[in-house]
């Protein structure tokens, strides 16, 4: 079910793309009004409240694999297709790479003040070059693949879970929240297999000898789990910080190289499923 249940997310984001960011971001805020003293101790109270719409999604998840194969793929190809909101992020790439690849400059400037609220007016063609790569490749990790990796191995409810504490530990605000502080430590645990992976994965679709070199050395450390995939997927590239329009088609194609490498595996799983279903009988 996992390699069906991919494919089809796949299909229904290309054609219907849902970005959760902006729905999660409202529930993170009204959690902050609601529930944020400044406390410490009061943090695991809000994760809590947080976190408790998973519990039901859990409970219903388990409920449906028990009453239909047909039913349980239709919920997890949902809650899938919530959770792997990469497109949104996808298409603001090609425009920013259509308007640079034509020398779009100011069409560029605006389309990057628009999708990230920065102010782009003084930003060069590499900088914006730079940003627009950089936020390929972690979008590409937190919002498809890591959230895929959750996926195979909690379900739906594990797959929404990485993407609703990814949200919980992006910093919304000036004034410091203890929530914040307590899911960004969280999320550095949470991450750190699936940011490995996914460096490993670019290491092996791209530059090996570089990347793997930038993955190790990061992995060996307590690195934030983004960074380990920017410096990973940039030293596959070959590219460095001021980088150009050719590291962005070399980007697009590394990340297109990377997805068919994951479909592979969730081809494997489905093979190890069918043996499975084969050999009870």
């Amino acid at each position: 079910m996992s390699f069906l249940s991919f494919v089809l997310t796949v299909v229904l984001a290309h054609c219907f793309s849902f970005h959760l960011s902006p729905t999660l971001a409202k529930w993170q805020a009204w959690l902050f009004v609601r529930f944020e003293s400044g406390k410490q101790q009061d943090a695991w109270f809000t994760l809590g409240v947080a976190l408790s719409p998973l519990f039901l999604l859990a409970l219903f998840n388990f409920w449906v694999i028990h009453l239909s194969f047909w039913v349980a793929l239709v919920f997890n190809v949902f809650v899938l297709w919530m959770a792997m909101d990469f497109f949104p992020y996808y298409r603001h790439f090609l425009r920013m790479l259509k308007d640079l690849s034509t020398q779009r400059l100011e069409s560029a400037k605006d389309e990057h003040a628009r999708f990230t609220g920065e102010d782009a007016a003084c930003l060069s063609v590499e900088e914006l070059s730079s940003r627009t790569l950089k936020s390929a490749l972690i979008h590409a990790h937190v919002h498809f693949f890591a959230p895929f990796f959750f996926f195979v191995l909690f379900g739906a409810s594990g797959a929404f879970f990485y993407a609703l504490l990814f949200q919980l530990s992006q910093k919304t605000t000036e004034k410091e929240s203890q929530l914040n502080l307590l899911c960004a430590r969280l999320f550095r645990y949470v991450d750190y297999i699936p940011a490995r992976l996914t460096a490993f994965s670019f290491a092996l679709m791209g530059n090996f000898e570089p990347a793997f070199s930038t993955s190790s050395q990061f992995g060996l450390k307590s690195a934030l789990p983004t960074s380990i995939v920017e410096q990973s997927g940039f030293a596959a590239l070959s590219a460095s910080k001021e980088c150009g329009v050719e590291s962005l088609l070399q980007g697009e194609s590394l990340v297109g190289r990377v997805f068919l490498l994951w479909l592979s595996c969730a081809l494997v799983l489905l093979c190890l499923e069918v043996a499975k279903y084969f050999l009870m009988f």
